[in-house]
């Protein structure tokens, strides 16, 4: 396939090919530590014909443990028919919105919905929503500014909000701080939502929805995830691997977000089934999933008429990329002369494909055909309704010749003008248009440009006519209305059975767990007092704390004077305590081993450890243990902010907020994105992994919080994070082992370590190939200067 196209040459970037290795490697590793699972097999490649869409969904049904249902079945069963109406408040919070974002079907899809929420009225003439925007890609726009699109939106009722970058600096991938802003945003306004509704591409999400399953926010909202398409499946359809390791983190985010959700809104059986099959294992067995098509506004006729032509104009109508078939259509171009075609378009942004733009990868191919730039068209800056006006203007036949779509909102934008099109089966597309005899031979199978060629041959010479839509518009319209309402109804039945689409019981309580919380210290007597200090400012009942501090050895004679004056702080807080003094250094690792045994002899819940130039915010203990109480997890750790010591610590100057993903082992095989070093774990648990790495060579080497939390991944321990920063962090305190061990030894001997800790679990054979991804990918970098 793609003969004539030569983009994908020969110059792959060894970092892609590490990626694919390591997703290979990946792959290993999740057969190894999960539950061993039956294979499922691919779907069917129907090349020579098209089968019904139920025929397909029915005979792939026992592949998928969970159905769609649909959205008439949700409202019967939720749906309270009263005459008195209350006002629904909805948020949606979308990276594209039609307007700003002049491109994109979930752009178009989201200003679809929220025009027509805003317009709903009942049949008494009630406001039957008060309709927000968040729009996450502030600053960003495509046309027009913040003050225009505020005004413009506030004109149609519609409450346009820009997310604003928060006044904090961050550490953290993109997509992270975008999410963890939204989050932010959201919860001061909590209260002014009743549904929350994000797509599920990006993981815009993944932190609302963490919150409101640990019980921190977001309680007695509804939160709506609608499916668009992940990055994982853009990429899986586009045959690209992942970018770097934070795309990694994205495609966890994606999942744990769509997981997570209290209900998914599919628009496609196709999509539903490929987020559960073999590339993406999604387990959508909790919430609830609805089967809902996309909105087009304003609301289209129901009846379509038929309009048949011969086409002289093609149109390839779609983002100019892989995955939207392009690839497929120059393909076909070649087969054909520019004299069979009057002319042909490309309708759609320009992307990268490979090292060039796909704008420039059309001229480029076209120019190598001979074919004549007068016969062709590049409309690279359209708006959706542009676009379709120059369809209707040209009389162009549009083609979309995609390998991959969930519920093409260009399909549904299509039949809605009446404007006819060439289609493939491939994805969801064609469970949105009656197909008749006639029409059979303009959806063809994927990846086949002869196929192409042949259904544009016959448009040409006997005529094409345009699809009507599967489902009436207005249907589609009443479904949405519909189940909204009814997810209203069915979250006041929750609260007053105090449980949570996820069938938690919703708790308000810590549930008296025992807490340890643990310091290791070592020649900082100053920063331990402070330490100590934020302990006893702990908002948590204090007959459930105990604290255990252990010197390791410290050669500060100041020491001494300080763990007097921290016995004395101690006891006049009524606070249980241990103060033990190491004889002989034991590194870090040893002495939270030490302390871990210790928790475990006393029999606590958890030991929570904060290093002695850290300071606990006085909610830190509180949080935890209420994640605790609501998840059962095994591991907690957070966020910090971080500080600069400028001279002594009443000098602190804020640095940034340092964010984390949590247990996305994939990501944080190559960077320590789980989690920060002030953890609390289940003591017995984490003796039975072994603790910390204490006893190996490298064992006095740096990264001894990452280590950890590395082995506790792969030994399946449930891993929660507090997205929140619950202690302030010191940089480039003094003694601090960042500090003092950042050296290329030191750095390679971390990674050794934890690289270790993940060939266990891979055949003998793997190990060097383990090894070589790790250091070449992993960060910081260790320099490969080898001779040979």
């Amino acid at each position: 396939m793609f003969r004539n196209i030569k983009i994908f040459q020969a110059t792959i970037s060894l970092p892609c090919v590490l990626f694919g290795f390591t997703m290979f490697l990946a792959g290993i590793l999740v057969n190894h530590l999960s539950t061993p699972s039956k294979q499922l097999p691919c779907q069917d490649n129907f090349s020579d014909k098209v089968l019904p869409i139920e025929y397909r969904i029915k005979k792939e049904s026992h592949v998928y443990s969970q159905q769609l249902m649909p959205a008439q079945n949700f409202i019967n069963q939720n749906l309270i028919l009263t005459k008195s109406w209350k006002t629904i408040r909805i948020c949606l919070v979308t990276s594209a919105f039609a307007g700003p974002t002049p491109h994109g079907g979930v752009g178009v899809a989201f200003h679809a919905l929220a025009m027509h929420l805003a317009e709903a009225t009942s049949s008494s003439g009630e406001q039957l929503f008060s309709v927000s925007v968040l729009y996450a890609a502030h600053p960003w726009y495509g046309r027009g500014d913040k003050n225009k699109w505020v005004a413009f939106y506030a004109m149609r009722k519609i409450q346009f909000i820009p997310l604003e970058a928060a006044a904090e600096k961050f550490y953290g991938p993109k997509l992270v701080v975008r999410s963890y802003n939204a989050m932010e945003t959201l919860r001061q306004s909590e209260a002014s939502f009743d549904i929350i509704s994000f797509h599920d591409h990006m993981g815009l999400g993944y932190f609302t929805l963490l919150m409101k399953r640990q019980q921190l926010a977001f309680t007695n909202t509804v939160i709506l995830l609608q499916g668009h398409g992940t990055l994982r499946w853009s990429d899986h359809h586009n045959f690209r691997p992942p970018k770097d390791h934070n795309t990694l983190a994205y495609y966890y985010m994606e999942q744990k977000a769509m997981e997570w959700a209290d209900v998914r809104a599919i628009p496609s059986h196709y999509y539903f089934s490929w987020l559960q099959g073999p590339e993406s294992r999604f387990n959508l067995s909790l919430g609830v999933n609805i089967y809902l098509q996309n909105l087009i506004y304003p609301l289209p006729s129901d009846k379509q008429q038929l309009v048949a032509f011969k086409a002289e104009h093609f149109a390839f109508f779609s983002r100019l990329e892989v995955r939207k078939g392009l690839l497929v259509f120059l393909e076909a171009l070649a087969q054909m002369s520019p004299s069979q075609l009057k002319h042909i378009s490309f309708i759609g942004p320009s992307v990268k494909i490979g090292k060039q733009s796909s704008s420039d990868l059309i001229q480029s191919t076209l120019a190598s055909l001979n074919w004549p730039n007068d016969k062709y068209t590049l409309c690279l800056s359209f708006n959706s309704n542009e676009a379709q006006d120059y369809l209707e203007r040209t009389k162009a036949v549009a083609v979309i010749p995609t390998l991959g779509d969930n519920s093409p909102y260009t399909v549904l934008e299509l039949v809605s003008r009446q404007i006819p099109f060439i289609t493939t089966t491939a994805g969801g597309g064609i469970e949105l248009i009656e197909i008749s005899e006639t029409q059979r031979p303009f959806v063809i199978s994927p990846e086949d440009p002869e196929a192409l060629v042949a259904a544009m041959q016959i448009a040409s010479t006997k005529g094409i006519k345009n699809f009507r839509a599967k489902q009436p518009f207005s249907t589609s319209y009443n479904m949405y209305i519909g189940a909204l309402r009814a997810l209203i109804d069915k979250q006041h039945r929750m609260d007053l059975e105090r449980k949570t689409f996820l069938g938690s019981t919703i708790t308000t309580k810590y549930s008296k767990k025992e807490v340890l919380v643990g310091i290791t210290s070592y020649n900082r007597p100053h920063d331990l007092q402070r330490a100590v200090k934020s302990i006893v400012s702990q908002t948590y009942p204090s007959h459930l704390m105990q604290v255990v501090i252990v010197d390791d050895a410290s050669s500060n004679p100041l020491m001494n004077a300080s763990f007097d004056n921290i016995q004395q702080i101690l006891t006049e807080a009524r606070l249980n305590h241990s103060l033990i003094r190491n004889k002989k250094h034991k590194f870090v690792a040893k002495t939270r081993n030490d302390i871990l045994r210790l928790g475990k002899a006393k029999g606590v819940d958890y030991v929570c450890f904060l290093d002695d130039d850290d300071q606990a915010l006085p909610e830190m203990v509180k949080n935890f243990m209420r994640v605790a109480s609501a998840t059962d997890a095994e591991l907690l750790t957070d966020f910090s902010d971080n500080f600069d010591l400028a001279g002594d610590y009443d000098n602190m100057k804020f640095s940034h907020r340092s964010l984390a993903v949590g247990n996305a082992l994939s990501h944080n095989l190559f960077i320590n994105n789980f989690g920060k070093a002030n953890f609390c774990v289940k003591p017995a648990r984490a003796l039975e992994i072994g603790g910390h790495d204490d006893k190996s060579y490298d064992a006095n080497s740096p990264f001894v919080d990452w280590s950890f939390m590395v082995r506790a991944s792969m030994a399946n321990m449930k891993f929660e994070i507090v997205p929140m920063p619950l202690y302030y962090y010191t940089k480039e305190s003094s003694g601090s082992i960042l500090k003092n061990r950042k050296g290329r030894n030191d750095i390679y001997r971390g990674q050794f370590k934890i690289t270790q800790d993940v060939v266990k679990h891979v055949p003998d054979n793997l190990r060097d190939f383990v090894f070589y991804c790790r250091y070449k990918l992993g960060q910081p970098v260790v320099e490969a200067d080898g001779l040979y």
